[in-house]
């Protein structure tokens, strides 16, 4: 019986691995991404597709600006072939059914994504910043899924006591945080003064309706919610520093617009960083709501 069951979880722990791998390459994916739209290297190569080994053959001569712009490329190409392999593994080891739809959105999510990057550039003529902003906020939906993803390839979880206010305030989290960063998305590609208040109110937003998900949280099992909350809280008390500081460093451009606002690369940095933290809370939000959702199924399914 215990070597049956050791060869049931190994094709587990892969799909597992294979899962969590796609979330660690993303990341910087994501992290390189947002710097490319901080810095504006965008358009520093007009052609939309260029093929995996393209970087390692040109890298040596190239400047900052197109290292940035082709390391998010590249990490592009390695996401896309760890979910390949993610969703490989999870059909052929016969994972959970949830886990295989996840693994099949992901890698479709991935191709999306890898579409709209080629656009943003190819058509950049046409649409200019518009594509980029749809990018950047799509790939928020892209990352979370993909944590999602990962998260339940861990098998079943430990369900704690279910409860309909709780997935309520989960689900507004996540609605609340999405809609900040679709803000934030404006705010970066667009700026003007009424999305700079939109997005500064946006943060009280946010900020309420995860303080009313603590405060529902607090009735149910702590391993399980609580937990998550305290992620989500930390991440949040990090993101409003790193939003206080940008928007201190950005308001003399927001009182004169026609004014260009001189940087200096740490707080280039910065707001990177707050572009990636946001996309944490994002997922973290998604993960809270879906282990609520998971509850109540479980408590409500039949003996």
């Amino acid at each position: 019986m215990n070597v049956r069951t050791s060869e049931l979880a190994k094709p587990v722990r892969v799909v597992q691995v294979l899962a969590w791998t796609t979330v660690a390459l993303a990341l910087p994916l994501v992290f390189l991404g947002a710097h490319v739209t901080t810095n504006r290297f965008g358009m520093i190569d007009p052609v939309g597709y260029r093929g995996p080994l393209y970087f390692l053959l040109n890298w040596a001569d190239q400047g900052m600006a197109w290292l940035i712009e082709h390391g998010h490329r590249q990490f592009g190409f390695f996401v896309g072939m760890s979910a390949i392999a993610f969703v490989a593994a999870s059909w052929l080891l016969r994972s959970s059914r949830l886990v295989r739809v996840l693994s099949a959105l992901v890698l479709g999510m991935v191709i999306v994504q890898g579409l709209l990057g080629i656009f943003r550039i190819e058509l950049h003529a046409l649409y200019g910043q518009n594509l980029a902003w749809i990018h950047g906020c799509f790939a928020q939906l892209v990352f979370a899924v993909m944590v999602l993803a990962a998260v339940s390839s861990g098998g079943e979880p430990a369900y704690a006591q279910p409860s309909r206010p709780l997935r309520r305030a989960g689900l507004h989290a996540v609605v609340f945080v999405y809609l900040q960063l679709v803000l934030g998305g404006l705010m970066r590609h667009f700026p003007s003064p009424l999305v700079l208040r939109l997005h500064l109110l946006g943060a009280f937003a946010v900020t309420a309706s995860l303080v009313w998900l603590a405060v529902k949280s607090r009735s149910v099992d702590p391993l399980v919610y609580n937990r998550l909350a305290i992620v989500v809280y930390l991440l949040l008390a990090f993101q409003v520093m790193l939003g206080t500081e940008s928007f201190f460093s950005w308001y003399p451009r927001y009182r004169d617009l026609t004014n260009e606002l001189t940087e200096s690369s740490g707080m280039k940095v910065t707001r990177t960083i707050h572009y990636l933290v946001g996309t944490l809370i994002f997922a973290t939000s998604c993960v809270f709501a879906l282990r609520t959702h998971q509850a109540l199924k479980h408590a409500e399914a039949p003996a």
